[in-house]
């Protein structure tokens, strides 16, 4: 049995509700609703994006600080100037599941931000253009997680909201076809509604402060 518009919208309002929980429930009431645009997305979300794959803004232009790997040292920003390297390769896209995500975001929001290792084609690249031969990786700031997190949550909300919108039961867990007919304009505007959700999550993703100054806040300007 799929979860109702009315529970759905109560877990999504609560910002400490299991994201991906909540992603698993609005399968099943998409999929009641015949919502493809809809379910298609939360799907992706759950299970991660093919690199070839078009991402939600949300997810995209995660820019960091390069780092290198200095034995007896460890880790610390790489003695370059930005401009010797291809811009390109300093930002990163979230592809990984929306659970992934959330782990991440958990583990390492305190102190931040974390490590993202590159492709082994990255890493040639990048040891090329820097001339550096040791092991190099990418500070990600964590309200880059963040913001990802935070508009995958917001277009969810703005969905069921627009459900509610559309004049849905919103106890109901079974609906007729003219009811799937009714919300049929929900599932055809998803670009819209990430676009609106983006706009919101970036604002507040920018006013992300991590509770510790660990090395990557330090390293990238950022935290209390």
């Amino acid at each position: 049995m799929s979860s109702s518009i009315a529970e759905l919208r109560q877990l999504v309002e609560d910002q400490e509700s299991d994201l991906s929980g909540l992603f698993s429930r609005a399968v099943l009431l998409s999929n009641t609703l015949k919502q493809k645009n809809i379910t298609a997305w939360l799907k992706h979300e759950l299970a991660g994006y093919g690199e070839t794959e078009k991402l939600p803004d949300y997810r995209l232009g995660a820019c960091g600080t390069l780092v290198a790997w200095f034995p007896g040292q460890g880790w610390a920003e790489a003695p370059i100037e930005r401009a010797e390297t291809d811009e390109g390769l300093l930002c990163y896209s979230l592809y990984q599941s929306l659970p992934d995500i959330e782990t991440a975001f958990n583990e390492n929001s305190r102190m931040g931000g974390q490590r993202v290792d590159f492709t082994d084609e990255k890493l040639a690249k990048l040891q090329e253009q820097t001339r550096l031969s040791t092991r190099l990786a990418l500070a990600v700031p964590s309200k880059s997680f963040a913001f990802a997190l935070l508009g995958a949550r917001e277009t969810l909300r703005l969905w069921i909201e627009r459900l509610t919108h559309l004049g849905l039961p919103e106890d109901a867990h079974r609906f007729t076809d003219e009811q799937r007919q009714q919300a049929a304009e929900a599932d055809g505007v998803l670009a819209e509604i990430i676009a609106k959700a983006t706009t919101k999550a970036q604002a507040e993703a920018a006013a992300f402060k991590p509770k510790k100054k660990g090395f990557f806040g330090r390293l990238l300007g950022i935290g209390g």
